[in-house]
């Protein structure tokens, strides 16, 4: 694949940016059931960066990929997605925590919880979601259908991050 077979840049950065939205938005309506656990703040700033750092992500990733992608070993380019997502996730949650007003003594706590089970939910997002994305715009392909997938599979995301952290503690 060279970068002139990939999709545009600004359809990368604008499906990276929605599914950037979605996730962290529908997983945290997933995990909270409108039981006002997180505050308004945590979802409107984790959606907001998720969506801005998403398009980041989406244009940096289309750029990297061209004329990479096919030699690059399958395993290497898993273990990239799945790191990758982790970041992603990791800080989009950080950045949700810290605009939730929190007692002071529990801030690093909240901070690191939320980076953690956002970091899971996003290693699992991103880590299925980027190489199905790049193979079917590369193939000139609709990738409408996948990014509608995340958004549909965003909803149990949050409770995917907090089981995972739950098992590996």
């Amino acid at each position: 694949m060279t970068e002139s077979t990939l999709a545009p840049r600004h359809r990368w950065a604008l499906d990276f940016a929605l599914v950037g939205f979605v996730s962290p938005f529908f997983a945290i309506q997933g995990v909270d059931f409108g039981a006002g656990l997180f505050g308004v703040s945590f979802l409107i700033t984790s959606s907001l960066v998720g969506a801005g750092s998403g398009a980041l992500l989406g244009l940096g990733l289309r750029r990297t990929l061209g004329g990479r992608l096919g030699r690059t070993p399958i395993g290497a380019l898993l273990l990239l997605g799945v790191l990758t997502g982790f970041l992603w996730g990791a800080s989009v949650g950080v950045a949700g925590a810290g605009a939730q007003p929190i007692g002071l003594a529990t801030r690093a706590d909240v901070l690191f919880l939320a980076g953690m089970v956002a970091g899971i939910a996003g290693a699992f997002q991103f880590g299925w979601f980027w190489l199905p994305y790049t193979i079917l715009t590369a193939r000139g392909r609709s990738s409408l259908p996948l990014v509608l997938l995340a958004a549909a599979l965003a909803w149990g995301l949050g409770w995917l991050g907090i089981f995972t952290l739950a098992l590996i503690s």
